[in-house]
């Protein structure tokens, strides 16, 4: 009897088992076949706006449901298409031998190598090459230490580059690389040499670190301590180290951002995210479980014991002696990229007699102890355009790059972002071999796996042995009894499936769908993703993302109540995650801001960043609410606090440096005092004509401009949208115009004079009249209507002087893209116009010799290295140095008499 009833409960439960699987296999199925598509009818703008968002939420990281949700809006991370030419690498190769070094240097495409290859011989003197070393790090470290960015480091940066081109390379090598047509560079060095900075040798037009895409391979004669090379599979295992000893809130915020952007990819790679509590033992007992290790935070190096040099944790360091000890108990990490100061530099590994108990540079232990790829820096790096690398390289890195292209191209963006002469670009160094792919290599390792039922488990003979077993029963009673204990096996085995791996089979249904909701709702597309959380809500009741949604859609439709209730299930939801409450936190308090009810919404919002604390979006609610009250210090420390969780961010920089001065303007009463005065002549100025500033219809005069704050129409989830984009508008101009915008805490205090309240500074008459006493040029206005899904944005540029519209942007976007993407978009307009309208133009005040004065300078836009074509003559002329209202230039090309008032203008 007890065998019949066994064997009923198990296939009973074998049935049940099978339908639930077939049931949710169905619902996948049902689901991965409808495309996520925007549907609309009415126009291509639309599509156009949604497919513009998802590449800004692929492209840029601002999840508007998650900012840390790994898994439901993943980036998809597909392998660049290869090209049809093969790969071409540059090989050079270069050894020491006393006071000469051996070069060999030739092109190959890999598989095709010569089997003889030349060398030749020059003379070199070290200790020239040593000087220029120290010298080269030394002035690069001084200038990053008192945070100047100036011309004359990148100049002087060049000279070096081009000495150590002219003194390590023959004739014959220069000419070789010259006319290369190779993409990649292998360095193969001796350990003699790993202290020069090859990256930066300059040939007169481009450094090699920006020309190639570059990485070293050291030859040496210390023991190789590692065991089996480590074999990478997929997921890639990868640990985050941020920020061990507290300090550091941009490596913080750096491991944050690259944990969360990889969590979108988790078939990938599988992130572990460490930030206190990290110690020398901790690192030795977990770094051989991890393919990839990141280091975000301080680095020693001395250059006297360098093997005393190594990363700084919370409790002591981790030195490379230490690295050295792991060696050959098990394979290294693959890669290792340490992003703080100084970790790649090292002295010359010079060899003693005991040369196999040394360990020189934290770089060496690693390659030593076995690691592949290590990537460091060569001196000290600031930490913004120092995350922004590391960010733009494991993009690269995932979407399928091999390793140096990943580097170079992180390095151009860099350039692009911040400008050459931000020479963080510069600092990094590979050692390892630049053409390596770590998704290739995990593709072409992983098992191709078809299509098939949920994997619930894995049975295993031998995971009990037989040793293990000890029978107390006769043999007739052992045999009946095996097959009760069988079936009852059977039976608890697939109670195990039913209560832990089914649920891991409906939990990935789950993703699925809450994937295709994210997706509806990003493009806009609100009927499909309403659709979507309803299937959501009767699979997963507990789960809060489903209400987000539901209470964004609702809100942007300014449904306030429905927008409420969604958030408020969302926050009992009991299978939510901390993001997602946060999330619905920050509804709840838009909600109370649009129904007039600004205490409630500061905490609502203090409640969001007490439930997520990583989340930006309540510091910068609050931090907006607060300011409008006009408590600037508790504002500025919360804005601090979103800026170090997304230290890129340009309109919300801009907006903490405007907070700032308002903060620095309420303690200083002199200041106070000062704008008080201006006002009053402003004031008194108002019956008065305007003086027309003197022009000789030819000279530029100073662009002034002034950006208000947009109107605004609807709803918008954002807390303060309108602000922070012209405060991203504010950045856009100043950093890529030569305009000069009126103060904001000089504008507050005469609109307050003036009793100009916001309707009346809407009015075109009161707008223009106040941009003249003002003395600005052009005002900047605009509107952003929200309707649904979208935000349609106007901007206008217009000349105080005669009310004329000089430029317009009027753009379609979804309604959540950030407002640092709105700037962007829509100032590239702007200020294509103003270079065409208003350039820079001037006259050639006097001739000295050489030098030349012009009569223009840093009020008319006029920069250092800014060159000018003399239009009287054939001549270009580069700026080298500005007064406020005059320049120097020197002849760079062309020839020509040149003569008081002939005509220059900007190239």
């Amino acid at each position: 009897m007890e065998t019949m009833y066994c064997l009923k409960t198990f296939l009973s439960a074998t049935t049940a088992y099978l339908w639930l699987k077939r049931e949710c296999s169905l619902g996948l199925t049902f689901l991965r076949s409808r495309k996520p598509v925007v549907q609309d009818n009415n126009t291509k703008r639309k599509g156009a706006a949604s497919r513009n968002l998802e590449q800004i939420f692929q492209e840029r990281e601002h999840d508007v449901i998650h900012e840390r949700e790994p898994g439901l809006r993943p980036r998809q991370a597909l392998p660049e298409e290869k090209d049809k030419q093969p790969l071409r690498l540059f090989e050079l190769e270069i050894a020491r031998e006393g006071d000469h070094l051996k070069l060999s240097a030739h092109e190959e495409i890999p598989g095709e190598e010569s089997t003889i290859r030349h060398y030749e011989e020059i003379p070199v003197c070290m200790d020239v090459i040593e000087t220029r070393c120290r010298e080269m790090v030394d002035t690069l470290n001084k200038a990053s230490r008192k945070g100047r960015i100036a011309s004359e480091v990148l100049v002087k940066l060049r000279e070096i580059g081009q000495i150590f081109h002219d003194e390590l390379f023959s004739p014959g090598v220069k000419d070789k690389i010259g006319k290369s047509k190779a993409e990649y560079l292998r360095l193969k060095i001796d350990d003699q040499l790993v202290h020069v900075p090859w990256e930066l040798l300059y040939d007169g037009q481009q450094f090699l670190c920006r020309r190639f895409n570059m990485g070293r391979l050291v030859k040496t004669r210390q023991p190789c301590l590692c065991t089996n090379p480590r074999v990478v599979a997929k997921p890639l295992k990868m640990l985050i180290l941020a920020d061990p000893e507290g300090d550091l809130k941009g490596a913080y915020a750096e491991g944050t951002r690259i944990r969360d952007y990889m969590d979108r990819t988790k078939d990938l790679i599988n992130v572990s995210l460490r930030s206190g509590n990290i110690t020398p033992d901790f690192i030795k007992e977990k770094i051989r479980n991890f393919d990839i290790v990141h280091f975000a935070g301080h680095a020693d190096y001395d250059p006297r014991n360098p093997e005393q040099s190594g990363w700084q944790l919370t409790h002591g360091s981790l030195k490379a002696q230490d690295i050295t000890k792991m060696a050959g108990a098990g394979a290294m990490p693959s890669f290792i990229f340490s992003n703080a100061c100084q970790s790649a530099r090292t002295g010359e590994w010079v060899l003693s007699i005991r040369f196999e108990d040394e360990i020189f540079g934290l770089a060496n232990a690693f390659l030593l102890a076995g690691t592949k790829h290590y990537l460091g820096t060569f001196w000290d790096i600031s930490d913004e355009p120092g995350s922004r690398f590391a960010l733009e390289f494991y993009r690269c890195l995932i979407s399928g790059m091999a390793i140096g292209q990943a580097i170079r191209r992180s390095r151009l963006a860099l350039i692009k972002e911040y400008g050459e002469e931000t020479f963080v670009w510069a600092s990094y160094v590979l050692y390892g071999d630049p053409t390596s792919n770590y998704t290739g290599q995990i593709e072409s390792t992983e098992p191709r796996v078809e299509p098939g039922p949920a994997h619930t488990g894995k049975t295993d003979r031998e995971v009990r042995a037989r040793e293990e077993v000890i029978d107390f029963a006769g043999k007739g009673v052992a045999k009946k009894n095996r097959v009760w204990w069988l079936i009852a096996a059977g039976i608890v085995f697939l109670a195990a499936v039913m209560l832990w791996g089914y649920p891991g089979f409906l939990r990935e249904g789950v993703i699925e769908y809450e994937k295709a909701a994210l997706v509806y709702y990003n493009e806009g597309n609100y009927k499909e993703a309403l659709d979507i959380c309803k299937v959501l809500e009767d699979k997963n009741p507990g789960g809060s993302l489903t209400y987000v949604i539901r209470g964004n859609i609702n809100l942007a439709n300014g449904k306030l109540d429905a927008a409420e209730a969604a958030y408020k299930k969302a926050i009992q939801g009991t299978g939510g995650t901390d993001v997602q409450k946060a999330q619905a936190f920050v509804g709840l308090g838009r909600i109370a801001s649009f129904r007039k009810q600004p205490d409630d919404a500061l905490k609502y919002y203090q409640q969001a960043t007490g439930a997520a604390p990583g989340s930006r979006q309540g510091y910068i609610s609050q931090a907006l609410l607060l300011e409008g009250r006009g408590d600037y210090e508790e504002a500025l420390a919360l804005l601090a606090r979103a800026e170090a969780l997304l230290p890129w961010d340009k309109a919300l920089s801009v907006l903490t440096n405007e907070t700032r001065k308002r903060a620095i303007l309420a303690r200083d009463q002199k200041k106070q005092e000062r704008i008080d005065r201006t006002v009053k002549e402003l004031l008194e100025s108002m019956n008065s004509p305007a003086g027309a500033l003197p022009s000789d219809g030819w000279t530029s005069l100073p662009l002034t401009m002034w950006v208000m704050d947009f109107e605004v129409q609807g709803y918008s989830v954002q807390q303060g949208q309108e602000r922070l984009l012209a405060s991203g508008i504010t950045g856009q101009l100043l950093q890529h115009s030569r305009a000069r915008l009126v103060e904001r805490a000089l504008l507050e205090k005469l609109v307050d004079e003036l009793k100009l309240g916001t309707s009346k500074l809407i009015d075109q008459r009161a707008m223009l009249s106040l941009g003249k006493i003002l003395a600005a040029r052009l005002i900047v206005s605009g509107r952003m209507v929200y309707s649904g899904p979208q935000v349609q944005v106007s901007m206008r540029l217009i000349e105080t002087e005669t009310g004329r519209i000089a430029a317009a942007a009027n753009e379609l976007f979804g309604s959540a893209v950030p407002a640092s993407l709105l700037a962007e978009k829509l100032s590239k307009k702007i200020l294509e116009k103003l270079e065409k309208l208003y350039p820079v133009r001037g006259k050639i005040l006097e001739v000295k010799g050489e030098e030349i004065r012009l009569n223009i300078g840093e009020m008319g836009g006029v920069r250092i290295g800014q060159q000018f074509r003399v239009l009287d003559e054939d001549a270009t002329l580069e700026v080298i140095s500005i007064q406020q209202n005059t320049s120097l230039a020197k002849i760079v090309k062309g020839k020509g008499l040149l003569l008081k008032d002939h005509r220059i203008e900007v190239i």
